[in-house]
């Protein structure tokens, strides 16, 4: 059972980069959600916070794809540094003003700097872990990252702390999450500088990884972003929110790495589609469903139960048809197309929320599901799986 869980990795070269990732999204896990509530509560349209959210998401985007040249002419660990001080700026400045346009311009460069990050720490995890085992490593790892994110959500609850000591909390957390990275006893794996991988060439190797990434995105997007702001829409209060997004947050955690072990043993692609369906079933069913308390926490664990896993395993996916020095730049594309998921996810939905009203949330994500599953079982990756039947369970 032991092995399911965390898997047994000689020396531990993950502590390293998953203490500084724990550090830095207990600071980031409640910044976006942080950002939605202050923007409704102030009176801002759904429009205007899904505008301000896709230019996050379009930060993420280009830092996914710039970034990477940086870290490999600079190595891991000084990119980290660099990336986490330009971070801690723009978060202070959004403190400075309330103002949409200045916190799009804000929320850009923390997304630019925050997919640097993420990125310089799954290389690193992806690199030094082995095949057989990726999977938990991976699931070990965000399982940490949502656990961070679930807790970081209590922040909210405190109404005695300003928007600005807020802010001044995340940088200070981000601050704190540089100190194992620089002073870790396990050393980053080498980057090649002639390591880029290009898009056309990983499409090649592996198109449907790429499109599970950009699915993830939207997802997770849409969940953080306008599920607060629904849940504001009809009449939860601020802590029911925070009680929600931790619900939501702490299963997704919790089946991280079960599903890691899973996906160390069948196939990838059948994993994912049974997600889509889960998720689909329960987007579908919430629009029948009363929308008390009790029933919206369930919603929201089985939420993130399906949702959050999406993203491992397509990294795993991919990084099966790679080759190991090439880990950063795939990395990289992967959070491209993530990122571009998460630009298009709340604009779309921020538009049908304001034209049609927040009933069309669950609405939304439940047929997009529905017509992925059919395109699914349409595609060749379907035949494919009746040909192989290796997801017995070891």
């Amino acid at each position: 059972m032991r092995s399911i869980l965390m898997p047994r990795i000689p020396h531990q070269p993950w502590f390293t980069p998953i203490l500084g990732m724990a550090l830095l999204t207990l600071g980031t896990g409640f910044y976006t959600t942080l950002t939605s509530l202050t923007l409704a509560l102030q009176g801002f349209s759904e429009l205007w916070i899904g505008l301000i959210s896709g230019a996050y998401y379009f930060g993420l985007l280009i830092g996914a794809y710039a970034s990477q040249f940086l870290t490999m002419r600079w190595g891991l660990v000084r990119a980290y540094g660099f990336f986490t001080a330009m971070l801690i700026s723009a978060i202070l400045l959004q403190s400075l003003w309330l103002n949409p346009y200045a916190w799009a311009l804000w929320r850009m460069i923390a997304g630019y700097d925050l997919a640097a990050l993420f990125i310089i720490i799954e290389s690193w995890l992806v690199t030094g872990s082995a095949s057989s085992t990726r999977g938990r490593v991976l699931g070990f790892y965000l399982f940490i990252y949502y656990i961070a994110s679930s807790f970081s959500q209590l922040f909210l609850r405190v109404h005695t702390l300003s928007l600005m000591t807020l802010l001044e909390v995340i940088a200070l957390l981000c601050a704190l999450s540089i100190l194992p990275i620089s002073y870790g006893q396990v050393e980053a794996p080498k980057i090649p500088p002639k390591s880029f991988l290009s898009l056309s060439k990983l499409w090649k190797l592996s198109a449907f990884g790429l499109l599970i990434s950009t699915l993830s995105g939207a997802l997770l997007s849409i969940l953080y972003s306008l599920f607060p702001v629904y849940l504001l829409e009809i009449h939860c209060t601020q802590s029911h929110v925070a009680a929600l997004m931790l619900f939501m947050i702490l299963s997704g955690a919790l089946c991280q790495t079960p599903i890691g072990w899973l996906a160390d043993r069948m196939h990838r692609p059948l994993l994912i589609f049974l997600l889509m369906i889960i998720t689909a079933l329960i987007s579908l069913g919430a629009l029948w469903l009363p929308h008390d308390f009790f029933t919206l926490v369930l919603i929201s664990l089985i939420l993130g139960a399906s949702t959050f896993a999406l993203y491992p395993v397509s990294i795993n996916h991919v990084s099966k048809s790679i080759h190991p020095d090439m880990t950063l730049s795939a990395m990289s594309m992967l959070s491209v197309f993530y990122s571009a998921g998460a630009v298009i996810g709340p604009l779309i939905m921020g538009v049908l929320l304001s034209v049609f009203g927040p009933s069309l949330f669950f609405e939304s994500i439940g047929i997009l599901m529905v017509i992925l599953c059919v395109l699914f079982c349409c595609s060749g990756i379907s035949k494919k799986i009746k040909k192989q039947v290796d997801f017995k369970i070891k």
